[in-house]
């Protein structure tokens, strides 16, 4: 009875553990946005300059390249706040506060001036700004395997801001500088043997200095120790696992004994080298191991927060990355990643979603003639055998395999909408690509016939289930179209609307998103090329042209662009996101791929800002040296008299105005871009008048019948 009763806890466990995330849809901010959201990218400049009193007991170099730095780390780090990969007050940015709080109990000043930030990236890694932000991947997150692991990683980088680590390497590269300025070509390597050697020792600094703030808290001395086990395999998945294809195997068919499974491979680490701006971790080790006393102890905690928390955010971050590896173009890292983590969550359907979108695009782009290798995040172990596997398979197979896969998952999952878009997809692609007719047949299959795509399409895919569904995805798909043309009395097709387009006639596109305008500014006659303040400050007149010119023709728009957020617009960064998700999607699969995962998130976006059209439009100015006048006249003017030298002169250096002015527009109801035009403009100085013009032939084109 007590063995009956342990076995049935075990199972609701399992059950419990297995279930949890079943409503899980991907990661999101929410809150409140804080001041790096809220300020300008020059408010916060103009902040940090006045703040820093170094500033004054500096040396001319010294402080035009803390300017500089100052200047280049907002900018850069704004644009990463709103290009739809950082998360604010996420459920697992939340836990990592906490593991903060743990380490900086006894500095509550430094702790006042820190926060994290996690971002949706596959890479190991965490980064400290110099204005106290601890960005950490989601990549790192997925693999650390306790808490104690990841305190030792926001130890080294609360170092790194504790000591002002950023700026002084900025303020050592100058001092470099200026030793190595007169050993000519040698002094290119030098020097950066020199930064390089200079960061390592910051990094060793952090290490050691940061093992102090880990033990302090009560953390486990060996889990500081491991975390370089870690390190080491950053560039491989968090788990090796056999990959097992024969559920993807077509019925009566099999598969030959080299497709049937890939067994992970042994991995060789890459070993650092002196270029590196990290010590290599055999070093970190011994450093750290001389700093503990010459012993590594197991004396401490392994968990101070939640171990259950801990589990939670590590399922979370892994959950998430299963998707953002198909929109970072990696279907081959995605393709196993969700197939490694189906075994710990059996029937997950965001994994399941997942799975199929990888793929369906490795079909798709096999099918293309593109090589699998290109789509893997390691060029080494599991995910390179697999991707391997992938190219030796004919591009039929490969095509038939999703087809099949995706046929299961709808009659499974009939209400999931993707699944079906993607059968259609693949089977419309073998129609078009193989001229395969559905035929009415009768199906005789054998199971000791050796898998043959091409085989397989004349057999299995005319089975009367799988013509059925054709005829009623097809159907569906005509239907859906037919009602979104009916939603708006001004919705054009795609093919509508490019032809009228190229042939100069308008759009009347009668509501529309404009989404994230911008402005970038250049002057290459400068040390520091591009005009950031000065881009910001043509930003806003753009953005304020734009929205004059949309009123001025009565078209219904909304803007959703940061400069406008308030406090209470986290759900705005989380449209923002899906939005470049679904743009990146459309862009790098617009050759080969069809069928969106992001389709019903956009149409719910669609109407909740009631707009037809999204227009993402900007512009690039730059400034440089007339060097034209100088290569047709250079062989002629040093021969003048003295006279004729200042002449040469000024139009050698004369200022050369070139702008760019873009735009793409896209369709929320076909979900595509329909039209994107790029307009080279030369020697026109006056930027607000470039503008103008240009803004009101776009917004003309777009408004009119």
């Amino acid at each position: 009875m007590r063995n009956a009763l342990l076995i049935s806890c075990a199972l609701l466990s399992f059950l419990h553990f297995t279930a949890q995330y079943d409503d899980f849809d991907g990661l999101r901010s929410t809150g409140l946005l804080s001041a790096e959201y809220l300020s300008s990218s020059s408010e916060k400049f103009y902040s940090d300059i006045a703040n820093d009193a170094r500033l004054d007991t500096m040396t001319t170099k010294e402080k035009e390249a803390m300017i500089s730095f100052y200047l280049r780390t907002h900018f850069f780090m704004d644009y990463n706040l709103t290009n739809g990969t950082v998360l604010v007050n996420s459920e697992v940015g939340n836990y990592v506060e906490k593991v903060l709080d743990k380490l900086l109990a006894n500095e509550p000043e430094v702790r006042k001036k820190m926060k994290v930030l996690m971002v949706r990236n596959p890479y190991v890694n965490a980064y400290a700004t110099e204005q106290g932000i601890i960005l950490v991947n989601l990549g790192l997150m997925s693999k650390v395997r306790n808490e104690a692991e990841l305190a030792f990683i926001l130890a080294h980088e609360s170092i790194h801001f504790i000591n002002n680590h950023n700026s002084n390497l900025v303020l050592e590269e100058v001092k470099i500088q200026n030793q190595v300025e007169f050993m000519g070509s040698s002094g290119v390597n030098e020097k950066i043997f020199r930064k390089h050697a200079y960061n390592r020792n910051l990094e060793t600094e952090a290490d050691i200095k940061g093992i102090d703030l880990f033990l302090n808290a009560g953390y486990n001395e060996k889990y500081a120790y491991s975390v370089f086990d870690v390190l080491d395999s950053a560039s491989f998945p968090y788990s090796f696992q056999e990959v097992d294809l024969e559920p993807f195997r077509p019925q009566g068919f099999a598969f030959p004994d080299s497709v049937t499974s890939i067994q992970p491979s042994k991995v060789v680490l890459v070993v650092d080298d002196e270029l590196t701006t990290h010590p290599g971790t055999d070093e970190r080790r011994r450093e750290l191991k001389k700093k503990l006393g010459g012993s590594i102890k197991d004396e401490g905690a392994k968990f101070l927060v939640s171990e259950e928390e801990f589990l939670r955010v590590r399922d979370l971050s892994r959950l998430d990355m299963a998707r953002y590896y198909n929109a970072e173009d990696l279907f081959v890292s995605g393709f196993y990643h969700s197939l490694t983590m189906l075994k710990e969550f059996p029937g997950n359907q965001y994994l399941e979603r997942s799975l199929m979108e990888s793929l369906y695009k490795l079909s798709m782009a096999h099918v293309n003639g593109r090589f699998m290798t290109k789509f893997s995040l390691n060029d080494q172990g599991i995910e390179d055998d697999l991707a391997e596997l992938l190219d030796d398979m004919r591009s039929e197979e490969i095509l038939v395999v999703a087809i099949r896969h995706a046929f299961n998952l709808h009659r499974a999952h009939p209400e999931e909408r993707y699944y079906l878009d993607v059968y259609h997809s693949l089977m419309k692609e073998i129609i078009k690509e193989t001229g395969y007719k559905v035929r009415e047949v009768g199906v005789a299959y054998n199971s000791s016939r050796i898998f043959n795509g091409m085989e397989y399409l004349e057999l299995a895919a005319s089975d009367t289930l799988w013509r059925e569904l054709w005829e009623k995805s097809d159907d569906e798909l005509a239907e859906r179209k037919r009602s979104k043309k009916g939603a708006s009395s001004t919705y054009a097709s795609m093919k509508e609307t490019k032809k009228a387009l190229r042939v100069g006639a308008k759009l009347n596109a009668d509501s529309i998103l404009v989404y994230s305008p911008f402005y970038y500014q250049a002057d290459s006659r400068k040390p520091e090329y591009i005009d950031f303040l000065g881009g910001e400050e043509r930003e806003s007149f753009f953005i304020q042209t734009l929205e004059k010119q949309l009123q001025d023709f009565e078209r219904a728009y909304s803007v959703l662009d940061v400069s406008n957020f308030s406090a209470s617009d986290v759900d705005k960064l989380n449209d923002m996101m899906l939005i470049q998700d679904w743009m990146n999607d459309i862009d790098i699969h617009k050759d080969f791929a069809n069928a969106s995962i992001y389709t019903e998130d956009i149409e719910l976006l669609r109407k909740k800002y009631n707009c037809n059209y999204m227009l993402v439009a900007g512009m690039y100015t730059e400034r440089s040296a007339s060097y034209d006048f100088f290569l047709s006249a250079g062989m002629i003017l040093p021969l003048m008299t003295v006279v004729g030298i200042p002449f040469y002169l000024y139009h050698t250096w004369k200022a050369k105005y070139e702008s760019y002015f873009v735009y793409s527009l896209y369709d929320f109801n076909a979900s595509t871009v329909i039209y994107s035009e790029g307009r080279e403009i030369k020697g026109v100085k006056n930027k607000d008048q470039i503008i103008k013009h240009h803004i009101y032939d776009l917004v003309q084109s777009i408004s009119h019948d």
